[in-house]
């Protein structure tokens, strides 16, 4: 809890003095390390435009389920500021589903992912497994189509419902014959997804 008045205290006193468009890049690299002192290194950060307010923090979980409770009880300690909202976990993006991403082998490449297709499976205890179609994807390592859809599913349904429903994701060039009658387009997911979930 000390660690956490402590981030909060800091944050507080320096967060009007990021600059425009977060370009204090000394005081951005003071951030991560404050949240990397506040997790032990397995906590991540994104800084940015709000949706309702003018900014926005996100303390994320990185990826680690088990550490969602923790970053709920760090945005739960966080004080009302007018410019600002807060967020435990990335939420859900409002874009066109297009995003740039860096291989493995550092190559920078622009992902379109709006003509994908996906297939859930629901099961008794209401977790899912995806299988995701992806389209115009240049030969990548299995790792580096993994966080490709990893980006894609939680700018789609936001980290926490990633995190507390979807087991496996699989991905795939094309379905099988038997499969394509449940195949839709990725665009639609969301709301399938929350109406699934009902």
């Amino acid at each position: 809890m000390n660690k956490i008045r402590e981030f909060w205290s800091w944050f507080f006193n320096n967060c009007d003095k990021f600059g425009k468009n977060f370009s204090n890049d000394e005081l951005l690299k003071e951030l991560d390390k404050k949240v990397l002192l506040l997790g032990n290194g397995e906590l991540d950060w994104e800084i940015g435009p709000g949706k309702i307010k003018e900014n926005a923090l996100v303390i994320s979980p990185n990826g680690n389920h088990e550490l969602l409770p923790f970053t709920k009880e760090i945005i739960d300690n966080a004080k009302e500021r007018e410019n600002w909202e807060y967020y435990y976990a990335i939420p859900p993006k409002n874009w066109k589903l297009i995003f740039y991403f860096e291989t493995n082998v550092k190559t920078k490449i622009r992902v379109d992912a709006s003509k994908w297709q996906y297939i859930l499976l629901k099961y008794e205890d209401n977790s899912f497994d995806i299988i995701i179609k992806v389209i115009d994807l240049p030969k990548l390592s299995q790792d580096d189509k993994l966080s490709i859809d990893e980006i894609l599913l939680i700018g789609i349904l936001g980290e926490e419902l990633r995190l507390e429903y979807i087991e496996e994701i699989k991905i795939v060039n094309k379905f099988k014959i038997s499969d394509l009658k449940n195949a839709s387009s990725i665009q639609t997911l969301s709301d399938h997804f929350n109406q699934l979930l009902l």
